[in-house]
């Protein structure tokens, strides 16, 4: 074979050395990694376990802190996590605190309340009839009275759904306190919320959301730069 067939012949065993390759890592590779891509794709949207059912608090729906739970493990928590929680973010001392209303109630018992704003209340009450009235209570924004309070009361239709009450403009803005208790007085309370941001004598600033007068959320920001954010006994220290 002269010296010309064998330049070409091992161009050629070179070419399809290389071409084999080629071929090898287009189907080894990219066809093998798509197929496990896309397999893995398929397993990821076949669901595993569902979440149990969401828990709702009936809050009016225009209260801009109605709580709808994602799901009951998400706000259980326990004793210990709670106490571990608030160690890391408030000290050993309130650290000991069993619950979240025993914890607010020794914060502010060592570290004084000097200022306390209102957010937000809440009223649900139940006539002797059976029908139900609701009363929420908020910051107003259109008038310039500095820390106006705006009344919004309503009936629950024949669907549960809140059908509100139109009320004069002075049992709207700034109500007398006389005049909504009149109003709750004419039935039960079944349900009330509150809310409300406090500053304490050391610069800690707390937002407190209370229901039926137990602590039910809150947010505690210390001068040390932790926050402190718990919804029932399940807390979060950052």
């Amino acid at each position: 074979m002269d010296k010309n067939k064998q330049i070409r012949w091992g161009l050629i065993i070179v070419t399809l050395f290389f071409v084999g390759l080629a071929v090898d890592h287009f189907f080894l590779h990219i066809l093998f990694q798509e197929k496990l891509k896309e397999q893995q794709r398929q397993e990821e949207v076949i669901p595993t376990t569902e979440k149990p059912e969401a828990l709702k608090l009936e809050t009016h729906p225009s209260s801009p802190t109605a709580v709808q739970l994602e799901d009951s493990q998400s706000t259980a928590g326990s004793q210990a996590g709670f106490q571990e929680k608030a160690t890391a973010c408030m000290g050993p001392e309130l650290g000991k605190s069993a619950t979240p209303d025993d914890l607010v109630s020794e914060l502010e018992k060592t570290n004084p309340v000097v200022k306390s704003q209102f957010q937000l209340e809440n009223t649900h009450i139940q006539l002797p009839d059976g029908s139900q009235r609701r009363l929420h209570m908020i910051i107003a924004d259109n008038t310039n009275h500095k820390n106006a309070r705006e009344l919004r009361y309503y009936k629950m239709d024949a669907d549960g759904l809140p059908e509100r009450i139109d009320l004069k403009p002075e049992q709207t803005y700034n109500p007398k306190p006389e005049f909504v208790q009149s109003l709750i007085s004419q039935g039960t309370i079944i349900y009330h919320e509150t809310k409300d941001t406090k500053t304490l004598k050391d610069g800690t600033s707390m937002v407190l959301t209370k229901i039926n007068d137990k602590v039910f959320e809150f947010q505690i920001f210390n001068p040390g730069g932790k926050t402190l954010s718990c919804r029932e006994m399940a807390c979060l220290c950052r």
